[in-house]
């Protein structure tokens, strides 16, 4: 039998299971630990045990043998026996699942994974080998096959998937099969032949340090073993009978045992970022009487991370989250990532995202090449890359420069064509050599270590994939070799720099070992404090329990144990609960929280539901670095007034509108030349669309067909136009929804075609379309410093019975237009755009720049100006008429100099979020504070 020894937890684990071994294992002043092998639940308490190790040797002048090895409970059955071949590495047994996966009848497979079970494609069959994998060893933890599963499936289980689990019995014996055929074996089968067959092969000493669980595969292992464990236990020794014969919980036991939490100890606030403040506050009641290293904050919840460092780094507190930062974040793999996109498809949207990786080569041109690519794609909005020449227009040249740069031997080039993985894993990497290689990367820069860290991790994995045995290779395209290659670090993290004096953010698994005498704990509410399972679509908690693997009662048993002895063991502590998420969503207490006496749980409830932060509470005492905090560096505009050296010359009569509506938008867009650059666009936005109806209208327009009074040959004609248009400007792939937005506008010209032949029999005839004013612009007397207006008009009618004039502007918008709505109820302008049109008619040219000859500002009154909506409303086209006299007009022109008049005087534009960022559109508002900033009366 093991031996057990309780060591009082009035004191953290580790020390006190250091001093128990130096005293176990000293002799003549030597602490030989060299043939021990020390188990603990986690490799960073393995780390700080050696440190602890080395302290106390050296403090008593012994000289320390290592232990021949610090292992955690999943490496521990390997030391136990030697199995009769090599071990599949992770990436082997992943290849032999991908096989036995391509090898058996589709059927099969969709019988298990239904019809996303899609044997044909790389990725689905990789992510499947993944699950399999990943299935092989939480059943194989237990000692089962997939065989057993579907045995105890079918003795009275509530819900049997007995034929499911049939089914991946199959595949597991195929994939054993091809392990075996490879001179490998699956490790699970290795332990299960191991727990049959006769004695361990270590004859050392097994030390378990805080064990309390281990899987049943690897505790049959052990027993055979037992004579040569010590266990030590971190409880005193009147609770033995909560620990079976090898040290771990009797799960049943711990099951009703009441976490003695005392009131005080427990804080429960809002959202995360109360938990945070919450933090902070605690920290400042400490009043700077512990240093970083003598502090840990647990996060039971990851989601709350963010939140803590934003509060942290606002305190100026340095930190560091032990769990590091996802590789998946590091930049050689979002790279490899867009490549792989890139090469597994030729969308246009791959291409923009790889041209935008900032380490791409001075070749690429990193910094302009993604400008390039939104302009293009704004312009033609293609769902794929042509194989061809690019469409003609805005930036078609440089890109396409940039696309065979791309290809080229010393990039792309090299990842072509079909090939093993052992002949892909040296390419790949020196696809990023050829990236990387030439860079000067130094530790000390974030985005540097990341770099190095990431690529490290590749290297690793590329060598996994470089010593596969040929049986469980194949031949790939590059893009499904990167696939395999990322999916081999899919889990890995970059650990963060080992900066002094930070305080650490640690996970829950990790506290119980962890010594430091002040712990913080945030996020313990359920269903992260125990974590639960609950919707595991293959072993779900009722057949978990059958089968003797981890289930919610020992995750219960096994966080209510581990809370008890933080409780008894840390100096300071303080537990952090929400209310709601992040989003808003309630959450439950820790059901941790709800044990004890009844008054006591429902006062715990009550503060839950209560909505009352009132509860124990420290003051907020900050130490001195706390008090000299800098506070949020956040702010809102960035620039909150822009000066306005001049104003742009010639100036754009369309810019009124804006003006008025918010004159800090448009000085961001007009003075400081601010662009939306949207690169996530899934149709032709209102601008694109208006634009290509323009295009067609002006088309149309200097055709025969513009005098007609027939609607079949006008709408004919339209939309020959707009075929043309549409091709010339999308080419044969645009984005999906762009052919059903031309059959939209081809429908709304198909209605001004029935107006414009009834406008033409009334005697109206286009006299210009498109007319604009000269180069310089047209002057505009404003208190005797002109002003040069410049403009495009849509189009000019004259009637030929009646003499009369019509200035008609198209409008495209979902709402139509109305000239009505230029003015405000009480009669201010807000749409000077007709009016100045009509100041500008005189002065209009030709696109020749040959003048129109129209009458000037003093021509008669016999002018109309109208909006013709051609709105998606299948309505007939009916052009909304202004009824303005010239009074009214002049009126309007006065309104546009009086704008220009106090942008001179101020010289600036002021922003008041009161009146300025309400409506502004795109990324304007955002930057504006739209839904970010309340004004006084508390509207966002």
């Amino acid at each position: 039998m093991a031996e057990l020894r309780f060591l009082p937890w009035d004191e953290p684990l580790l020390p006190a299971a250091a001093a128990t071994l130096v005293r176990e294992f000293s002799l003549d002043q030597v602490l030989d630990l060299g043939e021990t092998l020390l188990v603990l639940p986690g490799s960073r308490a393995g780390r700080r045990l050696l440190e602890i190790l080395v302290d106390q040797a050296t403090q008593r002048g012994l000289l320390l043998v290592p232990p021949r090895r610090m292992i955690t409970v999943g490496s521990l059955a390997e030391e136990l026996y030697f199995p009769a071949l090599p071990l599949a590495s992770g990436a082997e047994a992943r290849r032999a699942w991908a096989r036995a996966l391509e090898r058996v009848p589709a059927t099969l497979i969709q019988s298990v994974f239904g019809e996303g079970g899609n044997q044909e494609d790389q990725g689905t069959v990789l992510s499947l080998a993944h699950l399999l994998h990943s299935l092989n060893h939480a059943v194989g933890s237990g000692g089962w096959t997939f065989q057993d599963v579907a045995l105890e499936c079918g003795k009275g289980l509530l819900h049997s998937d007995e034929e499911r689990w049939a089914a991946l019995a199959r595949i597991q014996k195929e994939a054993l099969a091809a392990l075996r055929g490879a001179g490998r074996l699956d490790r699970e089968e290795a332990r299960r032949k191991a727990a049959r067959d006769g004695p361990p092969e270590f004859s050392g000493r097994v030390i378990l340090v805080g064990v309390v669980e281990m899987p049943t595969g690897v505790r049959k292992i052990v027993e055979r073993a037992s004579e040569r464990v010590l266990a030590l236990i971190h409880a005193p020794e009147e609770m033995a009978e909560g620990f079976d014969p090898l040290g771990t919980l009797r799960k049943e036991w711990w099951q009703d045992r009441a976490v003695p939490l005392e009131d005080a100890q427990l804080a429960v606030r809002d959202r995360p970022g109360d938990q945070a403040e919450e933090v902070v506050r605690f920290l400042g009641f400490l009043g700077g009487t512990y240093g970083p290293e003598e502090i840990t904050l647990g996060v039971s919840d990851r989601s709350l991370v963010p939140y803590l460092t934003q509060s942290l780094d606002a305190h100026g507190l340095p930190h560091r989250y032990a769990e590091g930062s996802p590789v998946a974040h590091s930049p050689p793999v979002q790279l490899l990532k867009a490549v792989m996109a890139y090469l597994e498809s030729p969308r246009f949207g791959a291409f923009a995202n790889l041209l935008r990786h900032p380490d791409l080569p001075s070749a690429l041109d990193p910094e302009g090449a993604p400008e390039l690519a939104d302009a293009y794609f704004r312009e033609h909005l293609p769902a794929k890359l042509p194989d061809g020449p690019l469409l003609e227009g805005g930036p078609r040249r440089d890109l396409s420069a940039l696309r065979a740069t791309l290809h080229g031997p010393g990039l792309l080039g090299v990842l072509q064509g079909r090939r093993s993985l052992r002949e892909w894993a040296p390419r790949i990497l020196g696809f990023l050599g050829e990236i990387y290689g030439a860079q000067a990367i130094r530790r000390d820069r974030p985005h540097d270590r990341l770099v190095l860290e990431g690529c490290v991790l590749l290297r690793d994995a590329a060598e996994s994939l470089l010593r596969l045995p040929p049986a469980l290779d194949g031949t790939f395209t590059a893009s499904e070799a990167i696939r395999i290659l990322l999916g081999e670090i899919q889990e890995g993290r970059i650990p963060p720099p080992g900066e002094e004096a930070a305080l650490e953010l640690v996970g829950w698994l990790e506290l119980h070992l962890d010594d430091a005498p002040v712990l913080v704990l945030a996020g313990v509410n359920d269903p992260f404090l125990p974590e639960a399972i609950n919707a595991d679509p293959f072993l779900p908690n009722a057949l978990r329990t059958r089968l003797g693997l981890e289930d919610n009662q020992a995750r219960f048993a096994r966080d209510s144990y581990r809370l008890t002895a933080i409780l008894h063991s840390r100096t300071h502590l303080r537990l952090i609960a929400g209310r709601r998420s992040g989003d808003g969503d309630p959450l439950r207490p820790s059901r941790l929280l709800l044990t004890g006496k009844a008054d006591q749980v429902a006062r715990r409830v009550l503060l839950f539901t209560g909505g009352d932060d009132s509860g124990p509470t420290p003051p907020f005492l900050a130490p001195q670095e706390l008090a000299a905090g800098r506070g949020s560096g956040f702010r809102l505009p960035l620039l909150e007034r822009i000066p306005l050296p001049e104003l742009p010359q010639p100036f754009p009569v369309t810019a009124f509108r804006s003006l008025l509506e918010d004159p800090f938008a448009w000085v961001l867009e007009q003075a400081i030349g601010l662009e939306e650059c949207p690169d996530d666009l899934q149709e032709m936005d209102p601008l694109g669309f208006g634009s290509l109806a323009h295009a067609v209208l002006e088309g149309w327009a200097r055709s025969p067909e513009a005098g007609s009074s027939d609607p079949r040959e006008i709408r004919e004609r339209l939309s020959r136009t707009l075929d043309l248009l549409a091709k010339e400007r999308f080419g044969s792939h645009p984005l999906p929804t762009v052919p059903i937005q031309v059959e939209q506008l081809r429908a709304r010209l198909g209605e001004f075609a029935q107006w414009q032949a009834q406008w033409a029999s009334e005697g109206w005839r286009i006299y210009a379309a498109e007319a604009r004013t000269p180069a310089g612009g047209t002057s505009f007397d404003v208190d005797e410093v002109p002003l040069r207006l410049s403009g495009r008009v849509d189009r000019i009618d004259r009637n030929e019975v009646t003499g009369g004039w019509m200035v008609l502007d198209y409008k495209t918008g979902e709402g139509g237009a109305d000239t009505s709505e230029s003015r405000t109820r009480d009669g201010r302008w807000k749409d000077l755009q007709l009016p100045l049109y009509r100041y500008l008619l005189g002065d209009l040219r030709k696109a020749d720049g040959t003048s129109l000859g129209l009458p000037g500002r003093e021509m008669p009154a016999d002018v109309g100006l109208a909006y013709l909506p051609l709105s998606k409303n299948t309505g007939p086209v009916e052009p909304s008429v202004a009824p303005w006299a010239q009074a009214e007009i002049e009126e309007a022109w006065e309104a546009a100099r009086e704008v220009i008049r106090v942008l001179r005087t101020a010289g600036e534009v002021v922003f008041d979020p009161r009146r300025t960022g309400r409506r502004a559109p795109g990324p304007f508002g955002a930057l504006l504070g739209q839904g970010i900033l309340q004004d006084e009366g508390g509207e966002a």
